[in-house]
């Protein structure tokens, strides 16, 4: 055997012996907390504690006393306290403990979904949600949720969930609970969703971009809804008027049009309205003044932020509903609605050429 190559043997063999060594150093003790056995490796102590002791979580965070089941974790928390080694959003200056972490949290700046669902269009931020929405092209998971009830009913608007934790949450809308605060700016959300969407708004990266006029977003859904003001596309119909609209958030504030209980009352004219959010936006218009939403160009105000999002259109120029007849533009879709009913007749007629237009 040539030299080298027998020195090469030995240092492995060396390092192996070493390996073995430290394995059975009696100095290196891993004791059980709970019930004081003693083990040599961590990993072993860590299958002792998930089989001896299931639900029990001895490593105690000394700054808040949280409680966790390895010691891995605990360590990890910890850089929640000390900020040592703590890993940061380079847009937003969230931190993070780990590098998943921090990986998985860029994708909702940069809009990357890169988890593809191979059975129909849809993609995903993070594989997880891909393997949980997997699940809904099983035939038989597709006759559980045909039979599923939605046994989990609001008590303020009579919707009903087939999940408790989603009923949970969309209680937040009628208690004005937010639990979601934005670490750069003082809003706060009740819906982790909406949380989410805002926090891109303190991004200046818009990877989508619309094919018609060329306005960028942050997130392939808001693209996708800006869209359908081209396409005049409304593919969310109310179950009980049969009203389309363009997304599914107009829908869900249109639904409550049909709730007769009024249960959120006016403290200065008594008036009452169906959800807070109408019972706010009377207290501003009607009473307060308060005008919340203010122009960053000309610093005119408002008193809810679809008037901002419109007088916006004045400075930028913006006209996003266009004539399908004569090609004029419009900065509302109401001033469109009229044009069509003056200069083009029959409004049947023209929705049947609108409609072909998409083809």
């Amino acid at each position: 055997m040539p030299h080298t190559k027998r020195n090469r043997v030995e240092r492995k063999h060396t390092k192996g012996r070493q390996m073995i060594e430290s394995y059975g150093d009696d100095d290196v003790e891993y004791p059980c907390k709970i019930c004081g056995d003693v083990f040599r490796r961590e990993n072993k102590l860590n299958i002792h504690l998930i089989k001896m002791h299931p639900g029990q979580k001895p490593y105690v965070c000394k700054h808040c006393s949280k409680c966790f089941n390895r010691k891995y974790e605990m360590k990890v928390h910890i850089k929640l306290h000390t900020k040592i080694g703590l890993l940061r959003c380079s847009v937003c200056n969230k931190t993070f403990c780990e590098k998943k972490g921090l990986t998985r949290h860029m994708r909702i700046h940069t809009g990357e979904r890169s988890f593809k669902c191979e059975q129909c269009p849809k993609t995903f931020i993070e594989k997880g949600h891909l393997t949980k929405h997997m699940v809904t092209h099983r035939p038989d998971r597709k006759l559980q949720c045909a039979k599923a009830e939605r046994k989990f009913q609001c008590e303020e608007c009579s919707k009903r969930f087939k999940l408790l934790h989603h009923l949970k949450s969309h209680m937040l809308v009628h208690t004005g609970e937010k639990l979601y605060k934005c670490e750069l700016c003082p809003k706060a959300f009740a819906q982790l969703g909406n949380y989410n969407s805002h926090v891109k708004t303190h991004s200046d990266i818009r990877p989508f971009q619309c094919e018609y006029c060329s306005k960028e977003f942050r997130t392939q859904r808001d693209m996708i809804v800006h869209i359908r003001i081209h396409t005049g596309e409304k593919p969310h119909k109310c179950e009980v008027c049969s009203k389309v609209f363009a997304s599914r958030g107009s829908l869900g504030s249109h639904r409550i049009i049909h709730v007769e209980e009024k249960n959120y009352m006016c403290d200065y004219c008594s008036e009452k309205f169906v959800g807070i959010k109408h019972l706010n936006r009377h207290i501003r218009s009607a009473h307060t003044l308060e005008r919340p939403f203010q122009c960053e160009v000309c610093e005119q105000s408002f008193g809810w932020k679809g008037g901002l999002t419109r007088h916006l259109m004045t400075h930028t120029g913006e006209k996003p509903f266009k004539c399908q007849f004569c090609l004029i533009k419009f900065t509302r879709n109401s001033s469109l609605q009229n044009h069509l009913k003056k200069f083009h007749g029959d409004e049947d007629i023209h929705k049947e050429i609108l409609a072909t237009s998409q083809t």
